[in-house]
Parts: C-alpha cells; structure tokens; sequence
C-alpha cells in the first residue's frame, strides 16, 4: 500500500499571498524515489508546471505528476522551519593561507534557507575573468562549450585563479549530492578547478568559494536562473 505524505515546500518567504503577487501559483507534485514504493505530494510556488516540475527534479525526485492545487490556508512549512540546515560558508584551497581579498562570513538567514551574512569581501580590482561555465538545475557537472575548453587551454601554470561557483535561488532539500545552495556552488566550483587541474594548473595555485544564490547575474525567473547556475573563473593579478 502506498504512503501518502503531504509536505509543503517554496523556493522564498511569504505565504499564498506572495506567490498570487509575483505571478507564481501553487502546483502539487506527486514523485517517488527511484526503487521505492512511497509516493509523496510536494507543494511549490512556481510559475508554471515546468517550473515546478523544474523544482522537484533539482532535489533528485522521480516526477510521477505535476497539478495545480489551492495554495494552504497558512503559510507553507518552509515559511516556519527551514528545510536546509544552516551552514556558514567557507573558501576551500588546498593551502593553510587565506585566500587575499575573501574574508570569512557570519551566519545569518538569506530566507531560502541557507546561512549567509553579507557578501565575502573581494578585490575584483586584482582579478580579470576569463571564462564561465552553466550548469544545468541541480547539477555540478556539465558538458564543456569548445569556447571555454579553448580559453582553460591557454592558461598560464604559473598564474594563480579564482574560481567562484554560484546557484540559482531555488530551495535545495539535503541529498547524496549536496545539502544547501552554498555546498552545491562549491562543488560547481570545485569541477571547474578540476579541469584547471586536468590540465596541468598545480591545485595549490587555484582558490575556490561557493556563494550559493548571493550573487545573480541575472533575475531569478525562470530564464534568468539559466544564467545564475554558473562557476565563473578568474585570474588573480
């Protein structure tokens, strides 16, 4: 016999009123786990079925159906408790030093669960980008575009880079692959340093910081998150 449990979940704050004012309505979506026999009903806000279908596949769920439901009467379960377990971001490098210009964060609530304070300090002024890599929702692998695979092949191996990985603002419930948007950007990131590494760059000349959904390039709607699923990479001058 299968279970049914009623979770509700959103990508934001604020309750059913908030989701009628930006446009997003409440959608119910019925998934499984792949070799289980549980079925469960999630509620999102999203903006359209693909959106939400969209949401539910970021966190690993086999989609069975996707509808159009009443928003609840209070506000969803996320707008009380906190799916994603606070985490303070941290830089990674395979080094004891700091890395110049980043400084540590303090925990705060960015409100999509994540524990963020302010944005970590950065000398833009001594870096240059080179090249950015897109992910796909929910992932921390990609295909490599002949242009950015042709721009990782004129690296320097005695220059020093920063890579800074990024999400979209969707809310990520914990996984096998990662727990928040801050452990999911550092793994983009840490995949780009990878190819860096593939190609010849010691890892001890490459810094890596996860900024989960603190800094968008773009608005997050639909297409605008395209383009926040990134890991960007630098020169340090």
């Amino acid at each position: 016999m299968l279970l049914l449990l009623l979770l509700a979940v959103i990508v934001s704050s604020g309750g059913a009123d908030a989701a009628r004012d930006d446009g997003r309505k409440t959608y119910k979506v019925h998934v499984t786990k792949d070799g289980s026999k549980v079925v469960t009903a999630l509620k999102f806000r999203a903006y359209s079925t693909e959106d939400a279908r969209d949401q539910a596949s970021l966190n690993g769920w086999v989609i069975l159906k996707v509808e159009e439901a009443e928003p609840p009467p209070g506000p969803f379960l996320d707008d009380r408790f906190k799916l994603n377990k606070p985490e303070q971001m941290q830089e990674s490098k395979d080094s004891s030093n700091d890395m110049e210009g980043l400084e540590p964060l303090a925990p705060a609530d960015n409100g999509t669960g994540d524990t963020v304070s302010q944005m970590p300090a950065i000398d833009e002024d001594n870096l240059t980008e080179i090249t950015t890599l897109y992910f796909n929702i929910g992932e921390f692998t990609a295909e490599i575009p002949a242009e950015v695979s042709a721009e990782l092949d004129k690296l320097d191996a005695e220059k020093d880079y920063v890579i800074l990985g990024h999400t979209d603002s969707l809310a990520v419930i914990g996984n096998n692959g990662y727990d928040t948007n801050f452990s999911l950007s550092r793994r983009r990131a840490d995949f780009l340093k990878s190819l860096l590494v593939q190609r010849g760059i010691s890892s001890m000349n490459i810094s890596t910081i996860g900024l989960g959904t603190l800094r968008p390039d773009a608005e997050n709607t639909p297409e605008g998150q395209r383009l926040n699923r990134r890991a960007e990479l630098y020169e340090r001058r």
